[in-house]
């Protein structure tokens, strides 16, 4: 398990904030990011803002959020500067446009270093160290990102067919 370094107004309501209180702080917090400089937080859709922000808006640390991960070490955990793959940032929770978005930002940041490997589409990795201008923060890397975001998925269309056979079923009856 490692720590999630992001929050989302439902994490802030399993923590016994109310829905209102919780979807005001995720404002301040976005707002806050956007104050600093980090224009990604103007994105009305993007619904989760970095721990740290919260805990400088409450004046205290707060329970973050884990996350399960792989029990493989991953070798990205060891190097000094990790890369991250759109799976890594769908595994914290990113909707599929905000990750194209920032994998899209991360790879301008690396051309604008004079890294022009990153102008051909294909490229998947990006340094984590990219984000941080974007987000803020460092995501990290998880292993084996890919084959849990598969089995995710898997699970979540397990679930909506065996929701949509029920219904047919009520319906046939």
């Amino acid at each position: 398990m490692i720590q999630n370094p992001t929050m989302t107004k439902e994490d802030l309501i399993a923590l016994g904030y109310g829905k209102g209180e919780s979807a005001s702080y995720i404002a301040k917090g976005k707002r806050l990011m956007v104050d600093k400089g980090y224009s990604y937080y103007k994105n009305p859709r993007l619904a989760r803002v970095p721990v740290y922000i919260l805990e400088e808006l409450f004046g205290y640390d707060i329970p973050t959020p884990l996350i399960k991960v792989a029990d493989v070490v991953d070798n990205r955990q060891r190097v000094k500067n990790p890369v991250l793959t759109k799976h890594d940032l769908l595994y914290l929770g990113y909707g599929n446009g905000q990750v194209e978005s920032l994998m899209h930002q991360a790879k301008q940041i690396m051309v604008e270093k004079g890294f022009d490997h990153y102008l051909t589409k294909t490229v998947s990795r990006v340094p984590a160290f990219a984000f941080d201008k974007i987000l803020g923060f460092v995501p990290p890397a998880i292993p084996d990102a890919q084959a849990t975001v598969k089995m995710m998925r898997d699970k979540r269309a397990k679930s909506a067919q065996a929701v949509r056979l029920r219904i047919l079923a009520t319906k046939n009856d």
